[in-house]
Protein backbone atom coordinates (compact mmCIF):
# COMPACT_ATOMS: atom_id res chain seq x y z
CA UNK A 1 0.00 0.00 0.00
CA UNK A 2 3.18 2.55 0.73
CA UNK A 3 4.38 1.54 -2.62
CA UNK A 4 1.60 2.96 -4.25
CA UNK A 5 1.87 6.21 -2.56
CA UNK A 6 5.59 6.79 -3.80
CA UNK A 7 4.38 8.05 -7.18
CA UNK A 8 2.78 11.01 -4.60
CA UNK A 9 5.99 11.42 -2.47
CA UNK A 10 6.58 14.86 -3.66
CA UNK A 11 3.03 15.93 -3.27
CA UNK A 12 2.48 14.17 0.37
CA UNK A 13 6.18 16.43 1.38
CA UNK A 14 4.59 19.62 0.30
CA UNK A 15 1.23 18.86 1.77
CA UNK A 16 2.35 17.63 5.32
CA UNK A 17 3.83 21.01 6.77
CA UNK A 18 0.61 22.62 5.63
CA UNK A 19 -1.33 19.58 7.60
CA UNK A 20 0.59 20.37 10.61
CA UNK A 21 0.37 24.09 10.30
CA UNK A 22 -3.61 23.82 10.39
CA UNK A 23 -3.87 22.06 13.32
CA UNK A 24 -1.84 24.35 15.34
CA UNK A 25 -3.83 27.31 14.43
CA UNK A 26 -6.82 25.09 15.38
CA UNK A 27 -5.66 24.79 18.86
CA UNK A 28 -4.26 28.43 19.06
CA UNK A 29 -7.00 30.21 17.56
CA UNK A 30 -9.73 29.65 20.21
CA UNK A 31 -7.33 31.06 22.85
CA UNK A 32 -6.48 34.45 20.46
CA UNK A 33 -9.99 34.72 19.99
CA UNK A 34 -10.96 34.65 24.12
CA UNK A 35 -8.25 37.11 24.75
CA UNK A 36 -9.36 39.65 21.89
CA UNK A 37 -13.06 38.63 23.10
CA UNK A 38 -11.76 40.32 26.86
CA UNK A 39 -10.00 43.31 25.90
CA UNK A 40 -13.22 44.55 23.53
CA UNK A 41 -15.33 43.88 26.43
CA UNK A 42 -12.81 45.72 28.76
CA UNK A 43 -12.99 48.80 26.16
CA UNK A 44 -16.57 49.18 25.88
CA UNK A 45 -17.20 48.73 29.36
CA UNK A 46 -14.47 51.34 30.49
CA UNK A 47 -16.18 53.68 28.23
CA UNK A 48 -19.35 53.19 30.86
CA UNK A 49 -17.19 54.32 33.92
CA UNK A 50 -17.25 57.57 34.88
CA UNK A 51 -13.47 59.35 35.28
CA UNK A 52 -12.32 58.82 38.52
CA UNK A 53 -14.13 55.43 39.39
CA UNK A 54 -12.10 52.91 41.43
CA UNK A 55 -12.39 49.08 40.47
CA UNK A 56 -14.38 48.75 43.84
CA UNK A 57 -16.86 51.89 43.02
CA UNK A 58 -17.86 50.12 39.32
CA UNK A 59 -18.30 46.85 41.00
CA UNK A 60 -20.39 48.27 43.73
CA UNK A 61 -22.87 50.17 41.72
CA UNK A 62 -24.62 47.36 39.44
CA UNK A 63 -24.42 45.33 42.30
CA UNK A 64 -26.51 47.82 44.37
CA UNK A 65 -28.67 47.64 41.36
CA UNK A 66 -29.45 43.67 41.03
CA UNK A 67 -27.00 43.76 38.13
CA UNK A 68 -25.10 40.54 40.06
CA UNK A 69 -23.83 39.17 36.95
CA UNK A 70 -22.77 42.38 35.38
CA UNK A 71 -21.31 43.48 38.31
CA UNK A 72 -19.09 40.18 38.57
CA UNK A 73 -18.21 40.29 34.76
CA UNK A 74 -16.32 43.45 36.01
CA UNK A 75 -14.74 41.88 38.63
CA UNK A 76 -13.12 39.67 36.71
CA UNK A 77 -11.57 41.78 34.19
CA UNK A 78 -9.17 44.52 34.31
CA UNK A 79 -11.66 46.94 33.42
CA UNK A 80 -10.37 50.81 33.92
CA UNK A 81 -12.31 53.73 34.15
CA UNK A 82 -12.26 55.85 30.49
CA UNK A 83 -10.89 59.43 30.24
CA UNK A 84 -14.82 60.55 29.14
CA UNK A 85 -16.92 61.19 31.49
CA UNK A 86 -19.72 59.82 30.41
CA UNK A 87 -22.16 58.03 33.76
CA UNK A 88 -23.70 55.10 32.86
CA UNK A 89 -27.54 54.74 32.54
CA UNK A 90 -26.88 52.18 35.89
CA UNK A 91 -25.04 55.00 37.78
CA UNK A 92 -27.75 57.47 38.31
CA UNK A 93 -27.07 61.28 37.77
Amino acid sequence: MVGLLGAYRVSLMIVAPGRRGTVVLAVAAPSVLGQATNVIFEGVVSTMLPAGTTKAQAIEAPAGAGMDDFATMLGDGSSSPARASTTPAWAGS
